[in-house]
């Protein structure tokens, strides 16, 4: 028996759409580091688990380690390029790593689900709060857009187009309306005269 070609097109589209499903579906790891300012190198703070379902992407935190240090100090937190030795985050204090300190580490991401930079918040914990480290996904939204005239549209001389030229009117076509109006309440005022 033989299978239709567009029939198996059609399947052969269903399979790369299956594929690119799961593979979008399927998680990726991060790793934020955190670099004491009087330390050497960065090390790793926190192991993020990033799962993407449709345009949505969330995140969970697998692990997360604060950097022992001896004082309050300034901590750096964020991304680390070993290959480039480049370095993109934020500065907070030691003290915001507590373990009575909720965390929130936000990453934010470009239009192609691509971690581009972190940020990092701390607050007391209240009452009953068991979690100590958020994440939050914060996707990039296109800015908006100028709103630019139409084009101006030029003939073979360089002179405007007779549809392009827009009327011109005289005030007494343009306010022809309030000229009447005042007049009619002029009229229906009366005079306020003595009559004899």
């Amino acid at each position: 028996m033989r299978v239709p070609q567009s029939i198996r097109h059609g399947g052969s589209l269903l399979l790369l759409l299956c594929a690119t499903l799961v593979a979008a579906a399927s998680p990726s790891s991060l790793t934020v580091y955190a670099w004491p300012l009087d330390a050497a190198s960065p090390a790793p703070l926190a192991n993020v688990l990033l799962s993407q379902s449709t345009a949505l992407i969330t995140g969970t935190v697998e692990s997360f380690t604060p950097p022992s240090t001896s004082k309050d100090e300034l901590v750096r937190i964020g991304l680390f390029d070993s290959s480039t030795k480049s370095w993109n985050g934020v500065a907070t204090s030691s003290k915001s790593l507590a373990s009575d300190v909720k965390k929130r580490i936000v990453l934010h991401t470009d239009q192609e689900g691509n971690v581009h930079h972190v940020g990092f918040s701390a607050s007391i914990k209240g009452a009953g709060e068991t979690e100590d480290v958020v994440v939050d996904v914060v996707p990039m939204i296109a800015g908006p857009e100028p709103l630019l005239n139409k084009p101006v549209v030029l003939n073979a001389e360089g002179k405007l187009e007779e549809s392009a030229k827009t009327d011109e009117k005289s005030f007494l076509q343009k306010y022809w309306w309030a000229i009447a109006l005042f007049l009619l309440l002029q009229v229906v005022a009366g005079g306020g005269g003595k009559e004899e």
